[in-house]
């Protein structure tokens, strides 16, 4: 969502829910700097969704793509945007000191209105779906319409 708000000029609100920041992940010890398998790799060759996609190669592509894929650098294109970033409290794919992290640096963005939300739940909001939706449809009332 982050990314696709800072290049589509045809978006004034972005939500990022639980949104992962790729290239920390790629700076991060969750990322071998050598060949060797990482734990990321491994992680990722156990998601369905991602079954004919190779952890190792998804590591790979991380490492080459790591500027690109920083979230945090998508703060410039999403000037004169509102932007809305909401994670779980007990969120351990995408901890909230990510989100923190991001939201940083884009409060420092003249023009980037953000507002970061921690509330409970883990990164499917299991407990708190219906809450995080709430959030989500109360802040786009006042924020986009």
């Amino acid at each position: 969502a982050l990314r696709a708000g800072s290049i589509d000029k045809n978006l004034n609100c972005v939500v990022g829910i639980s949104a992962a920041n790729p290239g920390a992940i790629a700076q991060s010890k969750r990322i071998s700097k050598t060949n060797e398998s990482s734990p990321f790799g491994q992680y990722i060759d156990q998601l369905i969704m991602l079954r004919n996609f190779p952890g190792e190669q998804a590591v790979q592509e991380l490492k080459t793509h790591a500027s690109e894929m920083d979230t945090r650098t998508y703060g410039k294109g999403l000037k004169d945007k509102r932007v809305l970033l909401i994670v779980g409290k007990q969120d351990q794919t995408v901890p909230k000191e990510i989100q923190q992290d991001v939201y940083k640096h884009y409060q420092k963005i003249a023009g980037l209105d953000v507002t970061s939300q921690v509330i409970a739940g883990d990164h499917a909001f299991s407990v708190s779906r219906i809450k995080m939706q709430h959030h989500i449809v109360k802040w786009m009332q006042s924020h986009c319409m």
